[in-house]
């Protein structure tokens, strides 16, 4: 995953996170602050309640008082309570504003409707004292309709405040409740945060980021230093560090390259010093190509020499056995024929599986010297095959030979990497082919290597036509001048590969990408072996087309590319071939 998206999304997270804990913190406080309100409303409860009742008994003590005494002052203190004081009214107004309930508000005022029946028998009372009638002043305030209105006062008002201390006291255990909720969300959302942001800081921010530049500057300083096992890793990662790494590895290649040109030039000039001597009318020139190499080409005048004797072997090659694992048959074929002239034995598989199968069964008894491997077969590739090999501790030296499609710095590098000893390219030249199996071959305790000569292939003189697109003279190169066995290759490159056209058409249309691009590799390979070079260019232009997601119109040329190379030159051209050997007899169906 890039790490852009990841950093993001990681964020993303950690704010939401933040967002959350804030928002419980927020809402904790909130019911925490409604629940000091309903603690505030409960306490102007309690006061209010009492300051009804306070109100009603200074009433009635000051009447009491004044019925039996008929002091003025008792009367006065009377009428300051009923008019200027009003403890009763105030308290009745302050529990209004409590916001009371139906049910509350009509307990408060059925004891404010008693307390003022009471009030009309205290002012019967003050009537009769005025009138000097002391007695019936104390029967009044005394009596026992006196005390039923009191009592008819104060019961309500204790019903009130048991409702009301109630109701305020399970709200405000509601709100708390809801309040350490949210804070205990709050702190598992902090716990959380803390955790991601640990969590980000080592398991991806270190091991993702920190740890892969601490590695590419350590590359870098050991590319620098030239040293002969520095590597730029990383380089198949898909974040933005994997493409770091490949830039690295680009200029890496670029400077090596230029370091190569440079090579070139000198030896170049090295060449044409020596050379110097040679008679007149010669000429040396070099075509170099990034990625692939230099090649040195050079002309001299020369005597006619003897003619050239059969094919001398080292005895020691005589006795190898050799794997070849391709998932091309013919690629098989045509690999097996130059090496069965100078090996003893050849085995052949299509498959990783069935390599690793072959070599397993082959350890005890006869096990093999040297293993030639594809790198690109579907499902194990090479690669895989190699990692598997090479996890057997029996299999750990057993030289393997990469067959790739390209001979570049980079794949040779992705080949050794994966734990073989060297690659080459197809097609496969007979001459680097011997001079690969002669130098991974070597065992110490045999005796010096003596000359064997190896009976050759027979040969059909007869010279092939020439064919356009088709270099027919390289294909029997290939297959060690086996004219028989070359004939057999091209009716079998007519009837396999014919209809690979269509078959990558099809494929195309059919949005397996993955599939046209095998196709098409299988038939630039197999078109390489036997010098259809028309055919080759077309496939491998497809090939490239399809592998690199090249636009809609750009394929559609490589394939009508394709088409016209494989019906105006190699496939006609190769059946004429074969039909005219099945007639003079020179190979049989």
């Amino acid at each position: 995953m890039r790490i852009q998206k990841t950093s993001q999304l990681i964020t993303m997270f950690i704010v939401v996170l933040s967002l959350l804990t804030i928002g419980c913190a927020i809402w904790s406080r909130y019911y925490r602050i409604i629940q000091e309100s309903i603690f505030e409303q409960r306490r102007l409860m309690f006061n209010s309640t009492e300051q009804l009742a306070r109100g009603s008994d200074r009433l009635t003590a000051a009447v009491r008082a004044y019925a039996v005494t008929g002091e003025r002052h008792h009367y006065d203190a009377f009428q300051k309570e009923l008019m200027v004081d009003r403890n009763r009214d105030i308290a009745v107004e302050g529990l209004r504003q409590i916001g009371l309930t139906p049910l509350e508000q009509q307990l408060i005022n059925t004891a404010k409707l008693n307390s003022d029946n009471l009030v009309r028998l205290e002012n019967q009372a003050l009537a009769a004292v005025a009138s000097n009638d002391l007695a019936r002043a104390t029967q009044l305030v005394y009596g026992r309709e006196y005390e039923t209105a009191k009592a008819a006062i104060m019961d309500p008002i204790a019903e009130c405040r048991r409702v009301l201390e109630q109701r305020l006291t399970t709200q405000a255990m509601a709100l708390a409740g809801r309040a350490r909720l949210l804070t205990n969300i709050a702190l598992v959302f902090l716990i959380l945060n803390a955790g991601a942001m640990t969590g980000a800081l080592l398991m991806f921010y270190r091991r993702r980021v920190v740890n892969p530049l601490a590695q590419l500057n350590r590359n870098l300083r050991d590319l620098l230093a030239k040293k002969s096992e520095a590597r730029v890793e990383y380089q198949e990662d898909a974040s933005e560090i994997g493409e770091l790494a490949r830039s690295m590895e680009s200029y890496r290649i670029s400077v090596e390259e230029a370091e190569r040109q440079r090579w070139v030039k000198t030896r170049a000039v090295d060449m044409s010093e020596s050379l110097q001597g040679v008679e007149q009318g010669g000429c040396i020139w070099l075509e170099s190509e990034p990625g692939r190499g230099s090649t040195f080409y050079f002309t001299v005048w020369l005597g006619i020499g003897a003619a050239a004797s059969a094919k001398v072997v080292p005895e020691r090659l005589s006795k190898l056995r050799v794997l070849v694992v391709d998932d091309n048959p013919a690629a098989r074929e045509i690999l097996q024929e130059p090496l069965s002239t100078i090996v003893c034995h050849v085995d052949a598989v299509g498959s990783g599986m069935e390599a690793i199968t072959a070599i397993q069964k082959q350890d005890s008894s006869a096990p093999y010297d040297l293993i030639f491997m594809d790198w690109r077969m579907p499902g194990m590739d090479g690669f895989q095959a190699t990692g598997k090999i090479r996890a057997d501790g029996r299999f750990k030296t057993m030289p393997i030979v990469a067959m790739t499609a390209h001979a570049t710095i980079e794949e040779r590098r992705r080949c050794l990497a994966a734990g073989m000893n060297e690659h080459v390219s197809k097609p496969i030249d007979p001459g680097l082919l011997f001079e690969t199996v002669g130098r991974f071959y070597q065992t110490p305790s045999e005796s010096p290597p003596q000359a064997n000569e190896r009976p050759q292939v027979p040969q059909n003189d007869e010279a092939l036509p020439d064919v356009p697109g088709l270099d027919t003279f390289d294909g029997l190169s290939r297959v060690g001048k086996n004219r028989k066995l070359y004939l057999k290759l091209l009716r079998q490159f007519v009837e396999q590969q014919g209809p690979a056209g269509e078959q990558i058409a099809s494929a195309l249309v059919s949005d397996d990408n993955s599939g046209a691009e095998r196709l098409a590799h299988t038939l630039k390979g197999v078109a390489a072996n036997l010098g259809a070079r028309t055919v080759q260019t077309a496939a491998g232009a497809l090939e490239k087309a399809i592998r690199e997601r090249a636009p809609a119109e750009q394929i559609k040329s490589a394939q009508e590319q394709l088409r016209k190379s494989s019906q105006n030159y190699a496939f006609e051209e190769c059946q004429v071939l074969v039909n005219q050997a099945l007639q003079n007899g020179s190979m049989t169906l």
